[in-house]
């Protein structure tokens, strides 16, 4: 794992976030760093399933043991099936984010979100005119195809960032919240906002939410793309 004091080819990232972008690879799918209930939950699961939650949490337990300074079975993790993981006996928050066989983990001392889409996905349009209010499916619309499935992806992964930073996953987000991609926000009619920075990273578009503002203090490292 190399250790940096930026994020390389990603721009963007707010102030005391650590973001990291690596490949679930096979040799991550068989780490022996997992607990006993990562391995017991994985017993549990088949095929990509299995694989994609192994790896994630070697990938998550690794990159903790070098900011703790601990081995990596040792990383106080909690990372549940179908739940977002969580930290013990530290002051981190960490979110993660996975697909395709790539994943994206966010370290912050506020709680924080972050998303991952690969850019060349099939993107349906109408789900914008569905999910998204008027003005934003209008303004996406407007736009020329690809230009308009890049802006879709955007809007998405900031709103599903939001909602892990909140803990209420993306439906609070869609229709009632306009995503400004301007300014990097999110915002309702009534003024409400949060800050979500949005960016793309070769073939990835990527997306970070921290809530209220961080400790005055430099975070230890930034741990750059790991292709």
């Amino acid at each position: 794992m190399r250790l940096t004091t930026s994020l390389g080819n990603v721009a963007g990232v707010p102030t005391g976030v650590i973001l990291h972008r690596g490949q679930l690879t096979p040799a991550l799918g068989k780490a022996t760093w997992l607990s006993p209930q990562e391995q017991q939950a994985s017993d549990a699961m088949d095929g990509t399933r299995r694989h994609e939650f192994r790896a994630s949490r070697a990938l998550m337990r690794q990159l903790l043991a070098v900011l703790l300074g601990c081995n990596a079975a040792e990383v106080p993790l909690e990372a549940s099936p179908g739940e977002r993981p969580r930290l013990r006996k530290t002051s981190w928050r960490i979110s993660l984010s996975h697909s395709r066989g790539m994943a994206l983990v966010g370290l912050a001392r506020q709680p924080i979100g972050v998303d991952l889409e690969w850019a060349g996905r099939s993107v349906n349009l109408a789900v914008a005119r569905r999910w998204f209010g008027a003005a934003e499916a209008q303004r996406l619309m407007a736009q020329p195809t690809a230009e308009a499935a890049r802006a879709f992806l955007h809007s998405w992964a900031a709103r599903e960032a939001a909602g892990k930073a909140r803990g209420t996953g993306i439906r609070p987000f869609l229709q009632a919240w306009n995503h400004q991609p301007a300014h990097q926000t999110l915002i309702t009619p009534s003024g409400d906002s949060l800050q979500v920075r949005c960016g793309e990273d070769q073939d990835w578009v990527w997306a970070c939410c921290c809530l209220g503002k961080p400790p005055r203090r430099k975070p230890r490292a930034t741990v750059a793309a790991s292709l």
